[in-house]
């Protein structure tokens, strides 16, 4: 009699349990009976075919940069301080006239044939005078007839006395002036000129026509020194 409610109750719970095991059966085999899934299926989708209606995303372009804006000055400049001018103070007095012309030296005038002492202890004198017809030699010289003055330079004074610097000019009463030319082998005054000694002098000037022309001859020994005028006829 005990046996009998036992048996019953297994029967009721043996029940249940087979038919969800039949159920869980059912769901597999229909879970083995679908299509098989590709793993290249879950990729990205295809592109469109040609001819779609859609047109193709554009890349981004990125946005341009927008410079930097400089701040505007605050204000004006400062202005640069300048230089204060001060007047130069007026002369004194009134001002020095500048002069117009070299001042003149002292002349000693004579005749050709004489000679000329200074102050300075110097003479000089006209000791030969000549025409000649000189021939051009070098470019810048002519032909044509010319004058020879030979002249001298004495020192009586107890100092040497330079006369690199002296100069002899020809004039004419008529205002023709020789013109000086290296042509006929002139040898100037030159050199230093001891106390006691003489310089010989050659110059050569271009004169036509040069005989017996009435002329001045001026002998300057050194500059700032006096100067001798000789007059006189050339030959």
């Amino acid at each position: 009699m005990d046996r009998q409610p036992g048996a019953a109750r297994m029967r009721r719970w043996a029940a249940p349990v087979a038919v969800a095991g039949l159920a869980a059966a059912l769901a597999l085999g229909l879970a083995g009976c679908g299509p098989a899934v590709d793993p290249a299926a879950s990729g990205p989708p295809a592109s469109d075919p040609v001819g779609s209606s859609s047109p193709p995303s554009a890349a981004a372009t990125p946005a341009p940069s927008t410079p930097a804006s400089t701040p505007a000055p605050a204000g004006p400049p400062a202005p640069v301080p300048s230089a204060t001018m001060v007047p130069a103070p007026a002369p004194s007095g009134p001002p020095a006239a500048a002069p117009v012309t070299a001042p003149s030296l002292p002349t000693t005038a004579a005749s050709l044939d004489e000679e000329v002492a200074f102050d300075t202890g110097m003479t000089v004198e006209v000791v030969a005078m000549r025409v000649i017809q000189v021939t051009a030699e070098t470019p810048g010289e002519v032909d044509g007839p010319a004058l020879v003055v030979e002249v001298e330079a004495r020192n009586g004074s107890a100092s040497a006395q330079s006369v690199d610097s002296a100069v002899v000019t020809v004039e004419t009463a008529d205002g023709d002036l020789g013109i000086g030319t290296t042509a006929g082998s002139p040898s100037p005054l030159a050199g230093v000129v001891a106390p006691g000694q003489t310089s010989t002098g050659t110059y050569v000037f271009m004169l036509d026509p040069a005989s017996g022309r009435d002329v001045t001859v001026t002998i300057n020994y050194a500059a700032g020194e006096p100067v001798a005028v000789f007059t006189g006829t050339t030959p």
